[in-house]
């Protein structure tokens, strides 16, 4: 091979040899996806992929999620509705400090007829009920409703541990013309600190077991071991319908 052509070899090899650092280059700038948690690779000092390091804790992320009950849909007699939704944390050391939610519900053809966003909280391994109330929809359109829930903020018990309540000398008056039921007590505050609001929801039963009717009030400014009395008037239950008195259930949050 003579030099000349040699020096041509040479020189269309290092052309190449630019043009392919050129171009790798130009793909690790405009195209090569930077370290991220969700790019499905073990970089950045991640624990294992996608967590730990910079990411979301992988004990976080291993974490149940919230279980949803079907929603307990009550005629209040005044052309609303009221909801009661049962949500349930089986994580028993950590909490949601505060999720989102949208409560929707159903007309007989599958349609939604009714949407709200809401946000809340629930501690480890609670049992939470909330209560809507007043719905402005005729109760004979609504068949079901369904809850969503998303972007859990998840604490870990020794951070997010649930006050602490008591209920005593709980008791149900019916108040036949009104078609409703009153029910009374007194709430303790166990906590040594003020807790700023209470919400306190009464869930009434019959005598097979089945919740007939719910509702809900709060209090506000509840001094340190402070005792506060409280009403809840659960409407629609009429009178000659059966309710256990024994199987009264109050919850608090």
């Amino acid at each position: 091979m003579s030099t000349h052509a040699i020096k041509q070899l040479v020189y269309g090899c290092s052309y190449l040899a630019f043009f392919l650092l050129a171009a790798y280059g130009v793909y690790l700038f405009a195209f090569k996806q930077a370290p991220s948690c969700v790019d499905g690779r073990l970089n950045q000092n991640e624990e294992e992929v996608d967590c730990g390091g910079p990411c979301e804790s992988c004990l976080v992320r291993r974490l149940k999620v919230l279980r949803v009950l079907p929603v307990r849909l009550f005629d209040t007699g005044a052309r609303t509705v009221n909801a009661l939704l049962e949500i349930r944390n089986p994580n028993l050391n950590y909490g949601a400090r505060e999720f989102l939610y949208t409560l929707t519900l159903y007309n007989a053809a599958g349609e939604p007829i009714f949407s709200a966003p809401r946000q809340s909280f629930i501690y480890p391994g609670e049992i939470k009920y909330l209560m809507e109330i007043g719905l402005p929809i005729v109760p004979r359109l609504v068949v079901r409703g369904t809850v969503e829930i998303r972007a859990p903020q998840w604490e870990p018990r020794e951070r997010f541990t649930a006050p602490r309540f008591e209920t005593r000398e709980v008791k149900i008056a019916r108040n036949a013309p009104m078609e409703h039921v009153v029910v009374s007590g007194i709430l303790v505050n166990k906590n040594l600190f003020q807790v700023p609001e209470a919400k306190i929801i009464a869930i009434l039963s019959d005598d097979l077991g089945l919740v007939s009717g719910a509702s809900a009030t709060k209090l506000e400014n509840i001094a340190s071991l402070a005792e506060r009395a409280f009403q809840i008037v659960v409407p629609g239950i009429i009178d000659g319908s059966s309710i256990d008195e024994g199987s009264v259930k109050i919850f608090v949050e």
